[in-house]
């Protein structure tokens, strides 16, 4: 049987505005009760990623 996933969590959204992810600082935003992390590598890529800790 294969799970369905509602469509809220399915689905692309906007996290930050591009002004709002700096070269040096991580940014964090919480969308839909997941953290996410956002940062820039040095080429000035954008990242994303599941702000959680590693401890746990």
């Amino acid at each position: 049987m294969e799970t369905q996933i509602p469509y809220l969590t399915n689905a692309w959204y906007v996290a930050a505005l591009t002004t709002e992810v700096g070269a040096q600082a991580l940014f964090h935003r919480k969308i839909l009760d997941t953290s996410i992390l956002i940062y820039r590598k040095q080429d000035g890529t954008a990242v994303a990623l599941h702000d959680r800790c590693p401890h746990r």
